[in-house]
């Protein structure tokens, strides 16, 4: 039996907590498919102030990350990383889409209490997507595409995807979603968010004209707008990129237009402070530095993620980040939908 298996259980990580100066008692536990957070109320609240050196003390006696975090239902809550991980794939994310789904209904995974994570991105209305190298950025990219497209017609959303690496979008290829074919280079990329700029105007005046407040109403399919790799797009044309971003981050959600910009580079010279103030929702992944969770988040945190899917998923009605595992969709998986939407489109003909 290893070290970590001895100690972790509640009360013998109340017990090296109380060692390390914070005298505890458990008030329960819950598990994710990367975590387990442990709450504890204090004997005494003066000793709040040492919780942050205690859970340093946790962590080197389990030889594991931990993390400490507010709790809902205690003083303290304590996040310690299991030794073996759950599994988490995209059909055990899709099924907990209810009947009331939208089209852009997405599934993002499992939350640290083993609960579904579904969001709409409508609501949202952007998204921004930014992890270091092998944090599974790409992968959580694709499940959102793919839960989405469970949900969603051709005719009820669009996607333009613009891949200047062109290799993480070629995937979606044929897809009868698409309302233009993949854009893979960087060039041609701030061309097409001018268009689509174009095209948000000429929603709008549509919409006037019909005296209706949203794009749906008016009769217009969602649009949803991939970008994959944005820094690639900002070495072209920095300025043209981020102001057609601003905009369309400012006026799409009433137009039905809705951004999910992803990076592996999420410094200042790419996720600016003007994209980073109006993209409200944020997925971060494991981050290669903490100046990189700063500029995703507004705070550290991020880099103490453990990869592979976990992450941070901040929402423009909470405070708190709901730390999630990401689920895995594999390459089978987008090829079967890409494939049934495109042997749809050949019946429907």
């Amino acid at each position: 039996m290893s070290e970590q298996s001895e100690i972790l259980c509640p009360d013998n990580i109340a017990q090296v907590l109380g060692q390390a100066g914070l005298p505890c008692t458990p008030a329960g536990h819950t598990s994710g498919a990367q975590i387990t957070t442990y709450h504890y109320n204090l004997i005494s609240l003066k000793d709040h102030s040492k919780a942050a050196r205690a859970v340093r003390a946790l962590s080197a006696a389990l030889h594991t990350p931990c993390s400490l975090i507010p709790s809902d239902r205690a003083h303290i809550a304590v996040q310690v990383a299991r030794a073996e991980r759950d599994m988490v794939i995209l059909r055990d994310t899709v099924q907990h889409m209810t009947a009331d789904r939208t089209p852009t209904t997405a599934a993002l995974g499992m939350d640290d209490a083993g609960r579904p994570v579904i969001i709409d991105i409508a609501t949202m209305p952007h998204m921004l997507i930014a992890g270091a190298t092998g944090s599974g950025k790409s992968v959580a990219l694709n499940t959102i595409l793919c839960s989405m497209l469970y949900c969603a017609t051709p005719v009820m959303t669009q996607f333009v995807m613009i891949d200047p690496k062109q290799v993480e979008l070629s995937a979606y290829a044929g897809l009868p979603h698409l309302a233009a074919p993949i854009v893979t280079s960087a060039g041609e990329a701030v061309k097409t968010l001018a268009s689509i700029n174009i095209a948000m105007d000429r929603r709008y005046k549509v919409m006037a004209r019909k005296g209706t407040k949203s794009g749906a109403e008016a009769g217009f399919p969602r649009m949803v707008v991939v970008i994959d790799e944005l820094a690639d797009l900002m070495l072209v044309s920095k300025k043209a990129v981020e102001q057609s971003i601003i905009r369309i981050a400012q006026l799409g959600r009433a137009a039905g237009i809705h951004l999910i910009v992803a990076t592996q580079k999420p410094v200042v010279s790419v996720v600016t402070g003007l994209i980073q103030g109006n993209i409200p929702c944020k997925l971060a992944l494991q981050t290669a530095s903490t100046s990189d969770s700063v500029r995703i988040l507004g705070h550290k945190g991020a880099e103490r993620l453990l990869g592979r899917g976990d992450a941070l998923l901040k929402l423009p009605d909470r405070v708190q980040e709901t730390r999630i595992q990401c689920a895995y969709t594999s390459e089978s998986d987008i090829a079967a939908i890409v494939n049934y939407w495109q042997h749809d489109a050949k019946r429907r003909g």
